[in-house]
């Protein structure tokens, strides 16, 4: 008999422990870092808390209102975002899309992707906005944000990839850096405006 008593308060704080830990996994959506061959699952099931505050470079930010994301791959470890990380995104409204004037690594819509199991989501590094300038131009007004290439090189990639998007994909554009994950090598990329979701302001 006593030793059933003891049994029945061990059963329920077992018990209030799994619901606690079950109540830690959520369901999140997959941000890709990484190539366009190598899918990821659009979500993922994760063991994560949702935190209110975090400390982004020594300030407390109130992330309540972002939307938490976890990522797949590395293209972004030089940027301390790595595969697995949750990330919390600060979502872009329409006319913020074209306002902005710093680096921030953005989380991207991909645009018309052919396979539906895949992520729908994808991580740059905005560079600039692109707007018919040379690239010769475009590689100078940057040099001290771009990394490892040189200017022809980059005007070799860049006009390759330009005369590769149709017309209608030709409207307003940025820039995007990202990172080969096989060989370190750093890729630039174009993309709609349109297709920014937000921007990372924490990952963990």
């Amino acid at each position: 008999m006593n030793g059933n008593i003891l049994v029945i308060p061990f059963v329920i704080a077992m018990v209030g422990m799994v619901v606690m830990l079950l109540s830690c996994v959520v369901k999140l959506e997959v941000v890709k870092a990484g190539k366009a061959d190598k899918p990821c699952r659009r979500t993922r099931y994760v063991f994560s808390g949702r935190s209110k505050m975090v400390c982004v470079g020594g300030r407390r930010e109130d992330v309540s209102d972002c939307r938490k994301m976890v990522v797949c791959g590395n293209s972004m470890k030089k940027y301390d975002i790595v595969d697995n990380n949750c990330i919390y995104v600060k979502l872009y409204k329409d006319e913020e899309k074209s306002g902005i004037d710093t680096h921030p690594v953005l989380v991207l819509n991909i645009i018309d992707n052919p396979d539906k199991d895949d992520a729908q989501y994808k991580l740059r590094k905005f560079l600039c906005y692109y707007h018919g300038e040379k690239f010769e131009e475009v590689y100078r007004s940057n040099a001290g944000r771009l990394r490892g290439i040189t200017e022809e090189e980059f005007v070799a990639m860049c006009s390759s990839k330009y005369a590769k998007m149709s017309g209608s994909e030709k409207g307003e554009l940025m820039l995007s850096e990202t990172f080969d994950e096989d060989n370190g090598s750093v890729q630039y990329s174009f993309h709609p405006v349109s297709a920014i979701y937000g921007k990372v302001v924490y990952a963990q």
